[in-house]
């Protein structure tokens, strides 16, 4: 290994994920003029034998100080495990299952969490390296970004959500298991429903509501076999059942404003919805929010505090953002001023008919978070961050 005097004497890996498209991690790295290889693996949660010794080949081939990723990946963590190399991990899911295999122990590890409470969840699991790291934008990227007219055909408009209404892998099975369970759990799981939908103050009702005997209950009445913790698992099935219903009532609402909702998995029950095909991450997604006067955001229930990818993607076009409160948010940004929350379902509607009709106020808090994301949060901010971190550089 080299000696490490500063950030650009360290000879990087990045390893990206093809089922994930996401490589904004990879634009950091290149925006600091670090030296890096690049090194492709199908699966984030792959733990095969052949990506393995494919991934130990390509790392000897060449000096190498550190492997980096955005999200965890066992494999990765295994081969710098055996070759004494430090791994860096920077995640931007939750749940993410493969947080939960036991390779998350190797020494080699440094997982860099942009939720607090998931950062804090493997702290106490007995993690070393745990470090609590918000995400960021991509201003290399949308610096580069060019519009035609043609775009703003395609793109225009007043009001988009772009996003699944289920999340893409997990099926919705919180009505199977409300079949199944005892009537008082039945009762019970409906009056979380109850009190969480639909409200973002900062409070995380299921996790708190979540007892003994309920997680006994979902395991003697069901059959699963989780890939995660189990607790967290079925607190991840009420989740998404949770946001499923609150995207829907929120498209809903925005129906009569013609908002275009672009998708993976397309709705068929929400009659008079604008519904468009998913955007290419990289070169179609980041027209969209520029050319859109509102965008909304709404974040998955299985995420408690941080703040998602969503917000910074849409802010690094200097585009106005519409979020639901996450805690995080308190930390990062100032209400109001570089984006608008909105803490109920009932405040959207009336959220997006004023800065629909208030055009210098739109611009200016959409400008504020440009300028708040450029000069904190990205993604060489975050790298930097990093790698000073990994190697205790001053």
């Amino acid at each position: 290994m080299s000696i490490i005097s500063d950030i650009h004497s360290i000879n990087i890996v990045y390893v990206g994920f093809n089922d994930m498209g996401i490589h904004n991690l990879l634009w950091g790295i290149l925006e600091l003029g670090l030296n890096c290889r690049v090194y492709d693996i199908e699966h984030c949660t792959s733990d095969s034998p052949e990506d393995y010794e494919k991934l130990i080949t390509f790392v000897k081939e060449s000096p190498t100080d550190l492997l980096i990723s955005q999200n965890y990946s066992p494999t990765v963590s295994n081969v710098c495990d055996k070759l004494s190399i430090p791994y860096a991990a920077w995640t931007y899911d939750m749940p993410l299952t493969s947080l939960h295999h036991t390779s998350i122990f190797n020494n080699c590890n440094f997982i860099f969490s942009f939720d607090r409470v998931q950062a804090d969840f493997l702290i106490r699991k007995g993690l070393a390296n745990v470090y609590h790291l918000p995400l960021a934008a991509n201003l290399a990227r949308s610096n580069l970004i060019t519009i035609s007219s043609e775009d703003k055909e395609r793109f225009g408009a007043d009001l988009s959500f772009i996003g699944n209404i289920q999340h893409k892998g997990w099926d919705d099975k919180f009505n199977d298991y409300m079949k199944v369970l005892p009537e008082c759990d039945r009762q019970y799981l409906s009056q979380i429903k109850k009190e969480t939908f639909g409200i973002w103050d900062g409070r995380n009702r299921i996790h708190e509501s979540f007892t003994d005997t309920l997680l006994s209950d979902f395991k003697s009445h069901t059959i699963n076999t989780p890939e995660i913790d189990e607790q967290l698992y079925y607190e991840t099935v009420i989740s998404y059942h949770i946001s499923f219903l609150e995207r829907v009532q929120m498209l809903k609402s925005l129906i009569p404003y013609n908002i275009r909702h672009y998708t993976q998995t397309a709705y068929s029950d929400l009659e008079g919805l604008n519904s468009y095909p998913s955007l290419d991450y990289e070169s179609e997604l980041p027209k969209a929010y520029f050319l859109t006067k509102i965008n909304m955001s709404s974040t998955l229930r299985s995420i408690p505090s941080g703040v998602p990818l969503r917000v910074f993607d849409i802010l690094s076009m200097c585009s106005f953002c519409l979020t639901n409160y996450q805690p995080e948010i308190d930390d990062l940004f100032e209400a109001g001023k570089d984006l608008v929350v909105y803490k109920s379902l009932d405040e959207i509607p009336f959220l997006v008919d004023y800065y629909l009709r208030h055009d210098d106020e739109r611009l200016k808090i959409a400008a504020n978070g440009y300028k708040k994301v450029s000069s904190c949060y990205t993604w060489a901010i975050g790298v930097e961050k990093i790698l000073r971190t990994v190697f205790r550089l001053s």
